[in-house]
């Protein structure tokens, strides 16, 4: 995965929306699913963009990008920046990117790409506020966060990856990538402390497709190996502000050093034949095996600790293209979700006194998230535009829910933890209409249009029984 603030739009071709088990053939595994983000190259770019954007509320950003090619070679380079005052108290924001990629075509059959994004973002933490506060003045921060100035700083992540991808013939190839991946946080949110995270992991991937014919039927063939390895993690937390727990220590002082590590390894082979004319079938399989670890080393304790999980996650499908043009399809997938080694670190058992008070002293044994899931929908043309639409229905086991433990108080800051929910259900209908409303030699205007309805809610909980999720 990569963190949030890498995630800029600017400097990208397109982007892939993959929900739920559509991931799969990425080698992903995730309750969400998955976001793929193709950036721009030297090839298909052009050779210089400037972009400028303002909006309310002291928004602002620009772009500038220029890209190139020649026979062998090409290359991109993306520099962004943007600042926002923010509608509510201690919401200002500023952020620098840069997204650069270069590639080196050998012939027709063998090519390689390096990619480099780095990005330094700050914004301000309001922290929470009650439904009264919000009612009564819904610009204002919360009293606490507002009156110790809380922030968080992301000084610079960097992601450096590469991909060799070798044609074999003209139905076959074979891809190999790699990413080196470090992502620093100075974090003065939690109002008394302040936590210096720092994150480090190596990813390799390995892919091969087969697209022709097999006993004479179309079909498509995949299969990949996606390994990621924390290579060093750890929190360093010390007393910004002398008040509550850390009260009558000095500035400085350590409160909790914690170390994390582990990693995610997931094999996946999926199948899509066209059984009859105009009927695909489409299977597949993942397996993951998953490590974390992590341990309290100051105040030291010695309670380290760590699990290791496999779990498999099955998809079927099914798409049939009418004569009509329109096509319908089918599908029920698993998906497998390993908590992050921070969100083992949670709450019960934690520490009764010193600045560490309220802190977890040991990792608590969570279970991975298991989705089971239901989709079927259409998609088509006709004379306004391309339309789609599908509904789906996710029973979820041990979903991962962020619980307030203890509420802000004067002298004290909230204490969160994560636990694995009761049974709950996600279902909805998602529904789009893509329409071309003129199109020239200059460029085409194009109007989008998305529904969504969701309902998501717990099922027959001892305490919150159907109630809504948060």
């Amino acid at each position: 995965g990569t963190p949030y603030e890498l995630f800029e739009p600017l400097g990208l071709d397109h982007t892939e929306i993959l929900r739920g088990a559509n991931g799969f053939d990425q080698g992903t595994l995730t309750l969400g699913g998955t976001i793929n983000y193709v950036t721009a190259d030297g090839r298909h770019a052009p050779p210089l963009a400037i972009r400028l954007e303002g909006g309310s509320y002291g928004y602002g950003k620009q772009q500038v990008a220029v890209g190139g090619h020649d026979a062998h070679w090409d290359y991109y380079l993306s520099l962004t920046h943007s600042e926002r005052a923010g509608y509510q108290a201690l919401t200002r924001g500023r952020s620098t990117g840069l997204v650069a990629n270069l590639g080196y075509r050998f012939n027709a059959l063998l090519e390689t790409r390096l990619y480099l994004r780095w990005r330094n973002t700050f914004n301000g933490a309001p922290g929470d506020l009650t439904l009264a506060q919000i009612r009564s003045h819904p610009r204002q921060a919360n009293p606490l966060n507002r009156r110790w100035g809380a922030d968080r700083h992301q000084p610079g992540s960097i992601w450096l990856g590469g991909k060799t991808t070798l044609h074999l013939d003209q139905d076959s190839e074979v891809a190999v990538g790699w990413v080196w991946h470090r992502y620093p946080i100075d974090s003065a949110a939690n109002i008394y402390s302040r936590d210096i995270w720092h994150f480090s992991d190596v990813s390799a991937v390995l892919s091969w497709r087969h697209h022709g014919e097999i006993f004479g039927r179309p079909h498509d063939l995949r299969a990949g190996i996606l390994s990621t390895r924390n290579l060093s993690s750890s929190e360093d937390s010390t007393v910004r502000i002398a008040a509550g727990a850390s009260a009558g220590w000095p500035t400085g002082s350590p409160v909790r050093r914690s170390t994390y590590g582990g990693g995610d390894h997931t094999l996946h082979l999926s199948e899509n034949i066209e059984w009859i004319p105009d009927l695909h079938l489409i299977a597949g399989l993942s397996g993951l095996y998953s490590i974390r670890r992590t341990a309290v080393v100051r105040p030291f304790v010695n309670q380290p600790y760590r699990r290791e999980r496999l779990a498999w996650a099955p998809r079927f499908g099914l798409t049939w293209d009418l004569p009509t043009g329109i096509q319908l399809y089918g599908n029920f997938s698993r998906s497998v979700q390993t908590p992050d080694s921070w969100a083992i670190l949670s709450p019960p058992p934690a520490f009764s006194h010193g600045p560490a008070t309220g802190w977890a002293i040991r990792g608590l044994d969570l279970q991975n998230q298991r989705a089971s899931t239901v989709e079927l929908g259409a998609r088509g043309d006709s004379v306004i535009g391309s339309w789609s639409a599908d509904i789906y229905r996710s029973a979820i086991r041990h979903e991962l829910l962020s619980v307030q433990l203890q509420a802000a108080t004067a002298t004290q800051t909230e204490i969160d933890a994560e636990y694995n929910a009761a049974p709950t259900l996600h279902q909805g209908i998602e529904a789009g209409l893509q329409s071309w409303l003129a199109e020239g030699p200059r460029g085409r205007l194009q109007l989008v249009q998305a529904y969504t309805l969701s309902d998501f809610h717990y099922r027959g909980d001892i305490r919150f029984g159907h109630h809504q999720l948060p």
